[in-house]
């Protein structure tokens, strides 16, 4: 029972104390000015006087040193330990055992050593007693089950000694929430309240424990107080580790590629000489040395000249160390990936240049386009969209005269599912029923025509841009982000109010009625220009402007992006990430993988094969393609290099608020007898609190004294 400190260095402030007292002891005398009649004949010695006279001010310089002090206590983090006793029953027992498999467990044989501790914590608990084994890093595999109705060999001790035993290292990082969210439930599983109210449930952590693998923001979960936990850190000593925690490519004017990789030396030590060798194709192409400063990083790069449309594949590779799978950094190059567009517009053979027909022709069929544009009447949209090889991307609504009701539903379903709607507004549209199927319900209904009829004498232009917006980000240099010469000679109005997260306003006209509105639904987005693309209307199709704010709209709708995707190992691959052919079948290979399989768009949640388990290449293609149309690098997270550890008196505040076993109440706990357990509670927030209050209270004293 006592006060202990998370950061105890930090009390050493407690020095600064002296500081208020010795400022209140040192001061420059007053004195009172004194007539003279000449100091011509006075020489001119510049002379400061300093004094030490009685303390002035007490009550001030006390305020000023308890700044100090609660400064230092605060950021020492101080929290208090208390016995308490547990309340011993003879109810049930249950164990589990959580063993970290993150891949920085390799390092010094830190792995084998928790496998030993998790036997040895498994041979003292009594064999009547239920075990389960959960072996986590980023994600988490229920390796031991505790208790199951069917089968009467889970729980057993020979079932969890096995599962300790297979336990295999992987190339995850580690993420301690979700593990022990999952054991939680595990432990809980199956019990009502009076029962769980009398089941002993106990918790072993085995882990290095680093600081990377806590939460990043306090969620406000923790562990439940009717589960003891019990912690074993095992360490690894000084071990040598460096990282290619990086990899960029960048487009050359010469069309070759430059391929920058930045290395890390997680080491106190210096890393002279370091190879790094960059292999594509799986042949080696060329090695850099580099010399790393110990705790920095630097970079390191490579060209290479593309003369393949064909993805490529490629990885930079450091000289072994502790740590290997943080030595290799996988990459890829992929031609653009074109996204499929689809053009709704009805039929108007009347109109000699349509709106539709602008759109169309600024999306021609081109390698360096990234979409692929078609034209589709609202009869044809249901074929379009249950067509997974032409399923669109971004539908652009340019041309309708009658929604109809059928299309409203489709264009609100395909939008909500993830979908993206680019919605401009032409002469004979029926805004009435527009707002009543489709601009009602996402909140931006039209209000009417700003004008009865255009006239080339009238017109808006565009007064003010929203240029932190990604799609007018590429406009804010002053070279282009004059909008002046676009004119508006008609526009529909809006009843848009203040801006909102799933809804606002991205330009205005002059007349300060919307003049572009982005709005979030469901999952997906509706960018809506309250304007019709037709020459009577507006010159926009007639300006250099409007091939780029088109391209910039579909980029930020359909997410296109110059980089090649790269994925970190545990994460899940979904299905806009995949190519699928007619049937909605995609063929994948995945690391790991010996063969390439086929995975269906309704199978694409559930299939593990797209869960990212090892560093390597994820490739796509469709059934009818015998080449690989999309390939994706898969790393591993480099942070989990980082060997900072976390005390287990802060990884117990953050993440549990059940009792934590002390070390040498280990046999008293898994026999059940009466054990201590200690209680912690942090105070550092509290200080700070205080800190805060008490400097108000100082400066309206310090105000006080000269007033």
């Amino acid at each position: 029972m006592g006060l202990s400190f998370l950061a105890p260095f930090f009390f050493g402030g407690v020095a600064l104390l002296a500081a208020p007292f010795l400022i209140h002891q040192i001061r420059r005398p007053e004195r009172e000015p004194l007539a003279f009649s000449s100091i011509l004949f006075i020489p001119n010695i510049p002379k400061e006087v300093i004094e030490r006279r009685k303390l002035q001010h007490i009550l001030l310089m006390l305020l000023r040193m308890l700044l100090f002090l609660l400064l230092a206590l605060a950021f020492s983090r101080p929290f208090w330990t208390a016995p308490a006793a547990f309340d011993v029953n003879d109810g049930p027992l249950r164990h589990l055992i959580l063993v970290d498999a993150s891949y920085s467990m390799g390092a010094g044989g830190a792995f084998d050593e928790a496998k030993a501790e998790a036997l040895s914590i498994l041979g003292d608990i009594p064999e009547e007693e239920p075990v389960g084994v959960v072996v986590f890093g980023r994600s988490h595999t229920t390796a031991a089950a505790i208790e199951s109705e069917s089968d009467p060999e889970v729980g057993s001790h020979d079932r969890a000694r096995l599962a300790i035993q297979s336990a295999e290292l992987t190339d995850e990082n580690t993420a301690y929430l979700p593990a022990l969210q999952h054991a939680q439930a595990l432990l809980t599983a199956g019990l009502d309240e009076e029962s769980g109210a009398s089941t002993r449930k106990i918790l072993y952590v085995i882990s290095d424990f680093q600081k990377n693998g806590m939460p990043e923001q306090y969620t406000g979960w923790k562990l439940s107080p009717g589960i003891q936990l019990k912690t074993v850190q095992v360490e690894y000593g000084d071990t040598v580790n460096y990282a290619l925690t990086d990899v960029g490519l960048k487009k050359m004017q010469d069309g070759g590629l430059r391929i920058l990789g930045k290395v890390k030396n997680w080491s106190e030590d210096d890393a002279d000489q370091l190879e790094i060798k960059m292999i594509l194709g799986g042949v080696e192409q060329a090695a850099n040395v580099l010399d790393v400063k110990g705790g920095n990083a630097s970079q390191t790069s490579f060209t290479f000249d593309v003369t393949t449309n064909d993805p490529l594949e490629g990885r930079l590779q450091l000289t072994g160390d502790g740590v290997t799978p943080d030595n290799v950094r996988y990459f890829t190059w992929n031609p653009p990936r074109k996204r499929n567009v689809l053009i709704l517009a009805d039929e108007k053979p009347g109109l000699v240049y349509p709106s539709a027909m602008f759109m169309s022709r600024a999306l021609p069929k081109r390698l360096d386009i990234p979409w692929v544009a078609s034209v589709a009447s609202q009869i044809e949209l249901p074929e379009a969209l249950g067509n997974p090889a032409q399923r669109p991307a971004v539908i652009i609504v340019s041309g309708l005269d009658g929604l109809r009701q059928e299309t409203a539903a489709q264009l609100l379903e395909f939008t909500r599912n993830g979908g993206q709607l680019l919605l401009t507004l032409d002469e004979g549209t029926d805004y009435e029923r527009l707002n009543e199927l489709l601009l009602s319900p996402i909140g931006a209904p039209i209000t009417g025509l700003r004008h009865d009829a255009q006239r080339e004498s009238r017109y808006e232009v565009l007064a003010w841009l929203n240029f932190e917006h990604e799609i007018f980000v590429p406009f804010a240099g002053a070279r282009f982000n004059d909008f002046s010469s676009l004119r508006f000679h008609n526009h529909y109005t809006m009843d848009i109010g203040e801006d909102t997260e799933d809804l606002r306003v991205l330009a205005r006209f002059d007349d300060d009625s919307p003049a572009m509105v982005e709005a979030r639904v469901g999952e997906g987005r509706v960018v809506i220009w309250p304007f019709a693309v037709l020459l009577d209307w507006t010159n926009l199709p007639k300006t250099a402007r409007f091939v780029p704010l088109l391209y910039q709209t579909l980029s930020y709708l359909s997410g296109f992006q110059e980089a090649d995707v790269t994925w970190n190992v545990a994460q899940r691959v979904g299905a806009d990430s995949v190519v699928f052919d007619e049937a909605g079948i995609t063929v994948i290979s995945a690391p790991g993988l010996d063969q390439p399989v086929e995975v269906t768009l309704e199978d694409v949640g559930a299939n593990a094969n797209l869960l990212l388990r090892h560093a390597g290449f994820f490739r796509t293609r469709t059934t009818t393609d015998g080449d690989w149309l999309q390939v994706d690098a898969v790393n591993v997270v480099p942070s989990e290099g980082d060997p900072t550890p976390v005390s287990l008196a802060e990884f117990e505040l953050k993440l549990s608020s059940a009792p934590l076993a002390l070390d040498e109440d280990m046999d008293a706990l898994i026999s059940g007898a009466p054990s201590d357990f200690i209680v912690r509670t942090e105070y550092g927030r509290y200080f700070l609190v205080f800190l805060v209050l008490l400097l108000l209270l100082e400066s309206w004293y310090m105000s006080a004294l000269k007033g």
